[in-house]
This record gives structure tokens, sequence and C-alpha cells, in this order.
């Protein structure tokens, strides 16, 4: 059942109180005071989250349940120190997936541009997850799939797509169209590509990459996008999409990241470093001379986090700065 959401409205003020009286010490209220009328209690409350403690439930056989409570010592410094380094994490993959995704942008128009102007609105580009007619309305998959991108490029406030609309009629070709559209569209696009297309695609990036693999990556990466681009937590999120891994020896660089069985550990994939690791991959190929992995390294393993957010809380393997995939 639903309950209606009754919680009244309270100003900073209060909200500091309820703070100090649920245990977090503040050492200047006065600035406290001035960071939630910049941020937001709301926003800071995803920060202060890991540093709630733990709670029995007796009538639920002891199930271990976040209090109101905090960790006793948690400083309102932590929270907002946290709160800094994340927006530091977000601002460092933001510019590496800017670049990837240009990079994958590129990538779908020269495959599928080689087959023609149009040639993503051609059935013969996709798989058969778009070919297969609905039962009832007799609707063709790849109708809506068009309308999509084609909304997403009639959106473009890019100059060369309010120019080809002032100036041409139809359709703009691929290598048009694609500036158009964001990482949602990409993400979708390479999901229905026929597996010619996508072998292709793949084969730019490495040649053991296998088509499942790239297709993850891109959902996951579209979901770590989303959460910078709103400025959501993302140093310790539990991604809903979490990337896939191919098999032990095939791509060696993810190894580090396996079980003694051989298996992907589900703690390193499904958290912030398993989306990382697939960034890090994707600029090597990119961009071979590229540095970013050693400078996002630099920026994990110098700082000096609370036991509540440690890297382990992100994923990261004991060890990882010293692997091959970060070196």
């Amino acid at each position: 059942m639903m309950l209606p959401y009754l919680k009244p409205f309270r100003d900073i003020r209060s909200n500091i109180d309820i703070l100090k009286e649920r245990g977090m010490l503040f050492s200047d209220e006065h600035y406290a005071e001035r960071c939630f009328s910049r941020i937001g209690y709301y926003r800071l409350s995803a920060y202060w989250y890991p540093f709630r403690d733990f709670c029995v439930l007796p009538a639920e056989g002891g199930r271990l349940v976040r209090c109101d409570r905090f960790v006793k010592g948690t400083t309102f410094d932590h929270v907002l120190d946290f709160y800094l380094y994340d927006k530091e994490i977000r601002l460092m993959i933001s510019d590496a997936l800017e670049r990837i995704e240009i990079a994958m942008r590129a990538f779908l128009v020269e495959v599928l541009g080689a087959h023609g102007a149009h040639a993503h609105r051609d059935l013969r580009s996709y798989n058969a997850h778009l070919a297969a007619r609905d039962a009832i309305t007799g609707e063709l998959p790849l109708d809506s799939f068009l309308s999509g991108l084609d909304e997403a490029f009639a959106r473009s406030n890019e100059e060369f797509a309010k120019h080809f609309r002032r100036t041409y009629a139809g359709h703009p070709p691929i290598w048009i169209a694609a500036g158009g559209w964001d990482w949602g569209n990409l993400s979708y696009t390479f999901r229905y590509l026929s597996d010619r297309n996508m072998s292709a695609i793949c084969a730019l990036i490495h040649p053991a990459l296998e088509q499942k693999t790239l297709i993850s990556w891109m959902a996951s990466l579209n979901e770590v996008r989303n959460a910078c681009a709103h400025h959501s937590r993302m140093w310790n999120k539990v991604l809903t999409n979490a990337p896939g891994f191919q098999k032990l020896g095939q791509l060696p660089d993810f190894d580090h990241m396996r079980t003694d069985r051989g298996k992907i550990d589900q703690q390193h994939s499904a958290r912030l470093y398993g989306a990382l690791m697939a960034i890090v991959f994707l600029l090597k190929r990119i961009h071979p001379k590229t540095e970013w992995h050693h400078r996002f390294a630099k920026l994990v393993s110098e700082k000096t986090l609370a036991a509540e957010i440690s890297t382990a809380s992100a994923g990261f393997p004991t060890g990882w700065e010293t692997t091959s995939a970060w070196n």
C-alpha cells in the first residue's frame, strides 16, 4: 500500500537542529547554513546517508537497517568533503565520457555511412528486434525507433542541425543526423544494430571486443552520464545497468576483478569501478596516449576517505592501482 507523503517543510535552521539531535557535529553552523542555502538539504542527504548508523530490528529476526542516528564522530565537514570529492569524480568522468561519446558517434557514422547516406533508416541495418510487427497493431518497431531519432534531431539546437532544417527537405544523412543524438539515442542504436554492423564497430575498437560487451557498456555508461549530468552522487552508487565483461583471458585488463573461480565479482562490476573499467578500456583504445587513467588513479589514491565511504564501497578491489588497466 502506497502512503501519502506528509512530512512538512523545514527551514535550514530547523534542519541543522535535527541533524544535531541525530548526532552530527558542526564546527561552524553559520557556514553550514550557507552551504545548505547553496546546495540544499535533500541533495546533501545523499552524502550523509553512508554515515548513518545501523540499528537492529528484533521483530524481523535482528535485521540491520539504517537509523536516523549518525555514526559517532560524524561531522558536517565529513559530509561536505564527500560532496566536493564526488563532484571532482563526476567532472573527471564527464570529461572521459565526452570523448567516448564523440568517438562512438564517429564509429557509427563510419560503419553505417559506408552502406548509404540513410542506412540508419534501413531495416537491414538492424537486428530482428526492430523487424517483428506487433501482432495487434501491425506496427513495425523500426518506425517508433526512427521517430525517436528524428525527434532528437528536431530538438537539437546545434547550428548544423538548424542549418539542415532551414535549407533541406527530407531526412538528414547519418553523418548529420547522428550529431543531434544524445548518448541514450546512441545506446539504443547500438543495441539494435545488426551483427554485421556491431562486429564492424567492435573491430574498430579492439579485435577481441564482443558485441554484447560493448552494448552493455553503452547502456551502463548512459546511466553514469545521466548521473553526472544531473549532479547525482556517483562514488558509491550501485549501477542499475552494470557493465558486462568477457570470459577469463579474453581481455586481460579485467581479470583482476575476478573471484578465485574466475568469474567477475559483482562487488566490483556493479558499482562505480565496473563503469570506470569500461571507460579506461575505451579511452585507451580511442586515445592511445591518454593520461586520463593516471590522473584519475592519482585523484583516488591520494584521497583520504572515511571508512564509511572507502574505495571498497565504490567497488575498487584491493591493489587496483597496480594492475595493468591503470598503468
